[in-house]
């Protein structure tokens, strides 16, 4: 028997504590308290986060019954997110999937490599990625911890490892929506919910939310400049992230391009000084 219950599934980086957190405040009409953190995510939030599907098999065992729960879809290479969502709707009164969509990858990226851990180095190499991944393929002794290997090399492993899973992660190809009030309402009426304030009132924290997204022009940003070596045209552009870089390198790769990368812990800011470091591997 399915519980009566709304599942919020989403990837990291992708708003789905923000969202549990509108829909709780809604439906229960307490005071509006503010969920998000210094850094700009709602981790503040408790909620019911499940984690994965491991979480979420555990919970439809349980005896626990929540109004909404929130978990991930896929955090191994070995699933496959159709499958999942079958799974989880099959379980569930509601499922509401938060989808990144190809246009904004770099912000949800950003969002998860900067936002959720103190370090998502430390993390990840605690947890996944062997370490010898780094000690083996650049020149950095095992005497020197992961988080402090020089940009360039994390930028050359983010652009070879990290930005190739984080794609599968994704497995674009579905429809996406978005907006704030209207989203808020289609899903009162989608999944009954009988929402105690207006989502109006929400209106205010949206607004600071959107103030404290310091990545959302990284997609653009950084496609103009991957067109930008392709059209052979030049730009500037401000300082990005190691994750954007990194996802320059790759697109850069992409259509045949590697850059100079030894040293380069400092990545070029105008698309004249990017292209004196590029060059066309020997295939041969």
């Amino acid at each position: 028997m399915s519980k009566d219950t709304t599942a919020i599934v989403f990837h990291g980086g992708s708003y789905g504590t923000y969202l549990e957190w509108c829909l709780t405040t809604l439906v229960n009409g307490i005071d509006i308290i503010d969920p998000f953190t210094a850094v700009g995510s709602s981790h503040n939030f408790i909620g019911n986060h499940l984690l994965n599907m491991q979480g979420f098999r555990e919970y439809v065992s349980g005896n626990l019954q929540y109004k909404f729960v929130r978990l991930h879809p896929k955090t191994s290479n070995q699933e496959h997110i159709t499958q999942n969502l079958d799974d989880i709707a099959s379980n569930v009164l509601n499922l509401i999937y938060l989808y990144p969509g190809q246009h904004n990858f770099l912000l949800t990226v950003n969002n998860y490599f900067y936002k959720i851990w103190d370090s998502w180095v430390d993390h990840a190499f605690s947890q996944d990625i062997s370490p010898d991944k780094i000690y083996m393929n650049w020149p950095v002794s095992r005497e020197t911890p992961i988080d402090q290997s020089p940009p360039w090399i994390m930028r050359e492993f983010l652009s070879f490892y990290a930005t190739p899973a984080w794609i599968d992660q994704f497995e674009w190809g579905r429809p996406i929506e978005y907006s704030c009030q209207n989203t808020l309402l289609k899903i009162k009426n989608l999944c009954n919910l009988d929402y105690q304030i207006s989502p109006e009132h929400l209106l205010p924290a949206h607004d600071k939310n959107l103030k404290l997204q310091k990545y959302l022009d990284h997609d653009q940003v950084c496609n103009e400049v991957v067109e930008s070596i392709k059209n052979n045209t030049n730009m500037s552009w401000p300082a990005l992230t190691l994750p954007s870089e990194a996802w320059i390198q790759w697109a850069l790769r992409e259509i045949g391009y590697e850059i100079r990368c030894h040293g380069l812990d400092i990545f070029p800011t105008d698309s004249d000084s990017l292209r004196d470091i590029l060059y066309v591997p020997d295939k041969s």
